[in-house]
């Protein structure tokens, strides 16, 4: 952004000088590209680039508002003032981070139970209530009605009982893997 000052330099006329603001004032009627304005050029109508210095701030407590811009050693130059942020400032970004924190719990949560699902079907997974209640119904009686463990042995020629014991396994995993990610979960949202 550009100023333009007075004809001594020592205070701002205009605080944003523009190139159609410079036709306006200087040739009312035809003025040069802009591209082929250098910096002198601009200097000979006292026109400047404003010197932008933010100040240091806490961004957690504190906002820098811009209070004009003021001449120093003859240059336009951005004036700050660092104030407290308000408790309705202050209430919204502890909002947000809290939003963003619980969006990350999410997608850690995510990635950890995806990690097990990430072999399987959506089918497969819809399944597993199903396999390992079987699973369990036949550990408890060899001869328990399992039409899905019997389907899946009939087409993979797996036996029965290597099937069987490899559901129990990995149903046990499952809910360790899930039980551990859900109990993160809570242990940060909590």
């Amino acid at each position: 952004m550009k100023s333009r000052l007075n004809d001594d330099n020592t205070a701002v006329v205009a605080e944003a000088y523009s190139h159609a603001m410079l036709k306006k004032d200087v040739y009312p009627s035809t003025i040069p590209a802009l591209d082929i304005f250098t910096p002198d050029m601009w200097a000979e109508h006292n026109v400047f680039n404003v010197v932008e210095n933010e100040p240091d701030y806490d961004p957690a407590t504190q906002k820098v508002v811009s209070t004009g811009v003021a001449v120093e050693n003859g240059l336009p130059v951005r004036q700050y003032s660092v104030i407290s942020l308000t408790e309705d400032e202050l209430t919204a970004m502890a909002e947000e981070a809290s939003n963003i924190a619980e969006v990350l719990i999410l997608s850690d949560f995510l990635a950890e139970v995806s990690v097990i699902q990430n072999n399987y079907t959506q089918a497969e997974i819809n399944t597993f209530p199903i396999q390992e209640a079987e699973a369990n119904a036949y550990s408890a009686d060899n001869t328990a009605p399992t039409p899905l463990l019997d389907a899946i042995v009939a087409a993979s020629l797996e036996p029965k009982a290597d099937l069987v014991a490899r559901i129990l396994i990995k149903a046990a995993e499952f809910k360790t893997t899930v039980g551990t990610a859900i109990g993160n979960k809570n242990k940060v949202v909590v």
